[in-house]
């Protein structure tokens, strides 16, 4: 909120847009985290129990749905278009 200002500055959409864009990003970076680890078990030969897999892969798919979820959010059209319409607004 500027001072002064009962409005917030970059207008009301924006902080939810940053929330979600975070959101998206957090969950496609832990699903590109545990399959960099994977691999990286992998090719050198590290001890990875098949325990540590499942639970591996199985976090894996949530944060997958977890991004699918999140992108769904970002991308719904009413609430990105007023969110652009208020940055370009603050320009």
């Amino acid at each position: 909120i500027g001072a002064g200002r009962k409005k917030p500055v970059l207008g009301g959409s924006v902080p939810g847009l940053a929330r979600r864009m975070n959101d998206v990003a957090d969950a496609l970076g832990l699903a590109h985290d545990l399959d960099v680890q994977r691999t990286r078990a992998r090719t050198h030969k590290l001890f990875w129990p098949r325990e540590l897999d499942t639970v591996v892969l199985q976090t894996r798919k949530k944060a997958v749905k977890d991004f699918e979820r999140a992108w769904k959010r970002l991308r719904r059209e009413g609430f990105s278009k007023q969110a652009m319409k208020e940055l370009r607004r603050s320009e």
